[in-house]
């Protein structure tokens, strides 16, 4: 409890700090279209819940990309049959969020592999994610950081970065935090190295933010064996409370 109270301490000092820093998040016209890469379904909410939120209720078009189901985060759970649960948790939550079923698209990548995939993998990955590109015509991507100190989330960034570069003219990338809230090695590596720190104030969109990432049942509750959620209160309670913190790398 003590060492939780003091993870909480610092890391309120460094999103204050930030805060000082940071530039306003200019949204997208209403015309324009969201592109945003999660490496597993939950990312989006946790990480832009509100901006995607946003940019819906603007009347504009959002798009989420999960490179992975998500299958290997329980062990103890049937690969395919918890790949199948998370896929529907994503549906729900990109729904709540203002995103039809017709806008989500799944890459099905190995989830625990995306930093390891080999050369041929890699290639395929990166082309079909540069496809996409090239269909949407994306003005902004939106992939998780290379600051956020997850490997899986760095090699998303790496990847989405990679498919971009075979494109022209090349939208803009910015990209999120999910576990540097928690993460407070990984928070203060992004006060030290990111220049370019963007702050987007949205508390009235904090509840439909809440209610998609609670969609995502298997890591909110408790999926027998297991008697805790992969996703605790405690966890949580480290995000901002009304607003959310984009990057530049």
């Amino acid at each position: 409890m003590f060492r939780r109270a003091i993870r909480r301490l610092l890391a309120s000092a460094l999103f204050a700090a930030l805060r000082v820093r940071a530039k306003s998040f200019a949204m997208l016209p209403p015309d324009s279209t969201l592109l945003v890469i999660a490496p597993h379904p939950d990312d989006e909410a946790l990480g832009c819940g509100r901006l995607i939120a946003a940019q819906t209720d603007a009347g504009g078009v959002a798009h989420i990309a999960w490179l992975t189901d998500g299958e290997a985060c329980r062990p103890a759970t049937t690969s395919e049959k918890l790949a199948c649960q998370r896929r529907a948790e994503g549906d729900a939550a990109a729904s709540i969020l203002g995103v039809p079923s017709s806008c989500c698209h799944r890459f099905g990548a190995p989830d625990g592999h995306l930093s390891s995939l080999g050369p041929i993998e890699r290639e395929a990955l990166v082309a079909n994610l540069a496809a996409l590109f090239g269909v949407l015509h994306p003005s902004e991507v939106l992939v998780t950081s290379s600051l956020d100190g997850s490997t899986e989330h760095e090699a998303a960034h790496a990847l989405a970065t990679a498919a971009i570069e075979r494109l022209q003219p090349k939208p803009r990338l910015r990209t999120y935090l999910v576990w540097a809230h928690w993460n407070i090695r990984a928070l203060l590596g992004v006060w030290r190295q990111c220049d370019a720190v963007f702050w987007r104030a949205d508390p009235g969109r904090s509840a439909r933010r809440a209610a998609a990432i609670g969609a995502h049942l298997s890591q909110t509750q408790p999926l027998p064996p297991a008697t805790a959620p992969l996703l605790t209160p405690h966890f949580l309670a480290c995000f901002p409370t009304n607003g959310e913190f984009y990057l530049d790398r």
